[in-house]
């Protein structure tokens, strides 16, 4: 019991000396590279608009005029928690499809290899190459993914995306409804923009500092440097983050955390636990292979299972 105590509490100590060592590296590469948020800015403060308005448009103009810096793009933040796993949907759909006629394009453009002439052959040899290469691989990914990620690709790859025999009235009126979804969201009160050099977001940043914010819609929006990159933000969290709304999420992680443990500790440890504390070790002897190995596996799962878990709860 001692040797395990002093197990757990060596690897939560190195573990945490691990995670500081990869923020310093991290922090160091970061310092040397020029990334996305180099040029961006968080600006919080929006007002509670709705999507059927050009806030991106507007926004755009009011920064550019209030700083005197040239603005690249502004993405805004949106509540869609409601509707996040049907616009997840539509944008695999409309990935698919974008990807299907890409996939199209290169077999039309091997149909017609024959046309090239032929000093052009190596050419030609080279995209049936690529084709080739790709047949395999869209074959391996059929393999690895689950059987409704393998069914959607051989759909893709065979038919066309998902959704494509929609066609007319029904087509119509699903692309209607999503645009009334998309129109009646409301700003989560943030955003993010993207200016030219990283000069002139130092510069817009020390500007909203120096004003107190910048004026929009009568609310003052205030700025501060990025500190994420784009691929890492779960826009689908970017609401108004009050205090209630911290608790709340805090408690609920905590008690899903909780439970999802004491599952664990009685659903999965507690037999492997049990069996090793119960069997006789006299003259030498130990539990047989298949049991260690059985209730290892056991072990195994219950702790994928708290992985799962807590990814979950860190992206809720």
């Amino acid at each position: 019991i001692i040797f395990m105590i002093v197990s757990y509490v060596m690897s939560f100590f190195m573990a945490i000396v691990f995670a500081v060592y990869q923020l310093r590296q991290f922090q160091e590469a970061d310092a040397k590279q020029t990334t996305h948020k180099d040029f961006c800015v968080r600006c919080t403060g929006l007002p509670e608009l709705k999507g059927d308005a050009e806030i991106e448009v507007e926004l755009k103009s009011a920064v550019t005029e209030a700083t005197g810096k040239q603005v690249v793009g502004v993405s805004v933040c949106w509540d869609y928690d409601e509707h996040e796993s049907e616009f997840t949907q539509v944008i695999e759909d409309d990935f698919a499809e974008r990807s299907h006629a890409a996939r199209t394009h290169k077999l039309e453009r091997r149909g017609s290899a024959a046309a090239i002439p032929r000093d052009s052959e190596t050419d030609a040899d080279s995209a049936q190459a690529e084709e080739r290469s790709c047949w395999a691989f869209r074959k391996v990914e059929d393999f690895v993914f689950s059987d409704e990620q393998g069914d959607l690709l051989k759909n893709v790859a065979e038919k066309g995306p998902a959704g494509a025999g929609r066609r007319g009235d029904d087509l119509e009126e699903a692309d209607k409804e999503i645009r009334d979804k998309l129109a009646s969201l409301v700003c989560a009160g943030q955003c993010f923009i993207v200016f030219e050099t990283e000069a002139d977001r130092n510069a817009a940043v020390e500007r909203s500092e120096y004003d107190a914010g910048i004026s929009f819609r009568g609310s003052r929006l205030t700025f501060e440097v990025a500190d994420c990159e784009p691929a890492s933000i779960l826009w689908q969290n970017c609401v108004e983050q009050t205090l209630m709304w911290k608790l709340k999420k805090a408690v609920g992680g905590f008690i899903s955390y909780v439970l999802a443990m004491l599952f664990w500790v009685f659903a999965f440890y507690a037999p492997y636990a049990y069996i090793i504390l119960s069997s006789n070790y006299q003259y030498g002897q130990e539990p047989s292979l298949v049991a260690n190995l059985s209730f290892t596996m056991v072990v195994v799962a219950g702790n994928g299972l708290m992985y799962y878990t807590c990814s979950e709860i860190a992206d809720r």
